[in-house]
């Protein structure tokens, strides 16, 4: 019988699964069933209010619950700002809550809490209706929201695993002590990331011209 573990993914020398958190769930799979992207997406929808992800060990990871006033009412706000820019002459596409990226090297899938695929990468992505499987490779820029079960040290592990993975430019969102950390694939893999205030309008950069998410907005749901 699979049974949950509290544990983050280990490979067989014990090295922790950078993307996956010490609060998530992990539910091994058997060589009798593998987790393909459709059971991973079937599981999905079982489970509408988890992030589902799929480890390089083949695993299923899964986050808690999200709790009252966490990152999803954040994330809305962050996407409708997002999609204003858009129809304002932005480009690419937008996604929020669970659009997963597989690594084509390890099979694993991950999802971050908002992403935004460039032209080009829209181009080169799988189209809804006429192709299947999911886009494989990572977003150009990438939002991970802390929730109140989160650890600082797990999220930036798992941003810079991002990066790692391909972002160019990754942003960790503290709502409880609103602040923002920024993360470059320019600055060295030992660098610190930007550490901000999260307040006002901050920019992207040259990544996304002429975007800025205004962070007075966001915290505003709330208040």
């Amino acid at each position: 019988m699979t049974t949950l573990t509290r544990q983050r993914a280990q490979d067989e020398r014990g090295v922790v699964d950078e993307f996956i958190p010490a609060s998530w769930s992990i539910i091994p799979f058997g060589a009798d069933c593998r987790l393909t992207d459709d059971l991973l997406e079937r599981v999905g929808s079982v489970f509408p209010t988890r992030k589902i992800e799929r480890t390089a060990r083949g695993e299923l990871a899964m986050s808690p619950p999200n709790a009252h006033g966490g990152s999803p009412e954040y994330e809305a706000e962050i996407a409708v700002q997002m999609g204003i820019w858009r129809r304002a002459g932005g480009r690419g596409i937008i996604a929020a809550g669970t659009k997963g990226y597989e690594d084509e090297e390890t099979n694993e899938v991950h999802a971050p809490d908002i992403s935004w695929m460039s032209p080009e990468q829209v181009a080169a992505a799988p189209k809804p209706d006429k192709e299947q499987g999911m886009f494989v490779g990572a977003p150009a820029f990438a939002i991970e929201i802390m929730s109140k079960r989160d650890s600082i040290p797990d999220h930036i592990r798992r941003c810079r695993a991002w990066i790692q993975r391909g972002v160019q430019v990754m942003w960790m969102i503290d709502p409880f002590n609103r602040t923002l950390r920024i993360f470059r694939d320019t600055d060295p893999e030992d660098a610190e990331p930007e550490l901000l205030d999260a307040v006002g309008r901050i920019p992207v950069g040259p990544l996304m011209p002429g975007f800025e998410l205004d962070f007075d907005e966001v915290w505003a749901i709330w208040e």
